[in-house]
């Protein structure tokens, strides 16, 4: 293309992709395959997948069979299906060395704002780091998901400091494992998958009491019992490379018919729905909506692993006991308020809150842009601050700009989809510039491929 250009402190590409995980390796590849090779991937940290690998508990695994990112010539079929942090992680290094992406990748680069430039007749984005190097670019990738930045309630926040006993108060990002919480009484804010493998970590590290707190229901489902129904049919699917297929078709008729989408995951969700675990005489209620709804607010169900321990299993043998109720705040030493309980929690060594993560892209962009590109959640203010896109991780405002795997946009298999639309990201690119070539497509279908699927 003809752009790259260098200097002390300014480098300039035709794209840059922000984040080294799944969709940011996706989108690289993509980009490569279709012979766009003047780009750079920012990453912050010092690996593949950092925050996964650095930032995540010690047990941390996908709760989704055959997580893989398109035209890996059957790499995924070298792990077990349910892969955990590591075996994740080298997954994506190892799909990264068969595009050649590393050599694209500028470890220990953090960009600490994003602006946009008029020059040359052409309209540049502009990124700035931590060591004062500015990237500039045509395109604009953002794949940083939407677990970047803790995000801890503001009555939470402002007295956590009060609690002074034990570990004290941390959130989960600081979580690795429960060693030092052994013979320790521990309270868990939250109930999402999170919270429930916490709990199930701490109960195998010998905490002497773990209780679950959240101020709500949750739907929980056994992913033993999904392997017996939706998820079996998903990992064949896989194997003969259907899934594969069907994400493909279902992305270009859901452009055409959004509204299509939305029914098919009504339908979708009603087997998660009858495999919905009732622990109401436990003290966890089973929410009125059904689970497609409960996740349109934002209430995910829970997928319940039971590999050494099931955490349904250790709450049904009331190991890990549960507290519907709020918390307003802390006191010192070890006082912790509720909102619907005169009495407060005194018991408690330590606190963890798995209160959830943000895209954090707000402290990112000028605040001119941040205006124009983002909006409040058309599901209600819960989910805070989003972009404006077209519903394809693709910004509405602005078609050089895309917001890969960010959203899940119309993603009829959630988190499965997301190294498809890494592919689909480039795809637009490439088409955008006129350089795409349907000839350049990888097959889903080559003898490496069906000789693992025999195997």
């Amino acid at each position: 293309f003809g752009l790259r250009q260098y200097t002390m402190t300014t480098q300039t590409y035709e794209v840059v992709i922000v984040g080294a995980g799944q969709c940011g390796i996706a989108c690289a590849s993509g980009l490569k395959t279709f012979g766009i090779t003047d780009f750079v991937v920012l990453e912050k940290g010092d690996t593949i997948n950092n925050f996964w690998k650095n930032h995540t508990y010690d047990r941390m695994s996908l709760h989704t069979p055959y997580h893989d990112i398109p035209y890996d010539g059957g790499l995924v079929f070298e792990y077990p299906a349910m892969k955990d942090k590591h075996e994740f992680t080298e997954y994506l290094q190892r799909y990264a060395s068969k595009y050649d992406i590393h050599r694209h990748i500028h470890y220990h680069t953090q960009v600490v704002e994003i602006d946009r430039e008029h020059a040359d007749h052409a309209q540049l984005w502009i990124l700035r780091t931590q060591h004062g190097t500015v990237y500039r670019a045509r395109y604009l990738c953002l794949a940083t998901s939407s677990l970047c930045a803790p995000r801890i309630p503001q009555q939470l926040q402002r007295s956590m400091h009060k609690f002074q006993s034990g570990n004290g108060v941390v959130h989960s990002v600081h979580y690795k494992n429960g060693a030092k919480y052994k013979h320790e009484n521990v309270l868990i804010i939250g109930n999402g998958n999170s919270a429930f493998e916490i709990a199930t970590d701490l109960v195998a590290h010998d905490a002497r009491k773990v209780t679950l707190l959240s101020r709500s229901g949750r739907h929980v489902v056994r992913l033993q019992d999904l392997n017996r129904s939706s998820f079996w049919f998903a990992s064949w699917a896989k194997k003969f490379g259907l899934l594969d297929l069907f994400q493909s078709r279902t992305f270009h008729i859901t452009q055409k018919h959004p509204k299509w989408n939305v029914k098919a995951l009504v339908a979708m969700h009603g087997d998660f729905d009858r495999l919905s675990v009732d622990l109401t005489r436990y003290g966890l209620p089973r929410p009125a909506r059904d689970v497609f709804r409960e996740n349109l607010s934002g209430n995910l169900a829970v997928f319940d692993w039971e590999r050494q321990h099931s955490c349904v299993q250790l709450i049904r043998q009331q190991r890990v006991q549960y507290i519907c109720d709020e918390v307003l705040g802390f006191d010192a030493p070890t006082v912790v308020h509720l909102k619907r309980s005169q009495q407060p929690l005194t018991e408690y060594d330590a606190v963890i809150l798995c209160t959830g993560f943000a895209h954090g892209l707000g402290s990112l962009f000028v605040r001119q842009l941040f205006e124009e590109y983002f909006e409040e959640s058309p599901l209600g203010k819960r989910h805070g601050i989003v972009p404006k896109t077209n519903g394809f991780n693709q910004s509405s405002v602005d078609d050089s700009l895309f917001f890969v795997g960010l959203l899940g946009d119309y993603s009829m298999i959630g988190g499965l989809a997301n190294g498809y639309w890494g592919w689909q990201c480039a795809r637009t690119i490439a088409k955008q510039q006129r350089v795409y070539d349907a000839g350049n497509e990888p097959s889903i279908w080559n003898a490496y491929t069906l000789k693992r699927m025999c195997l």
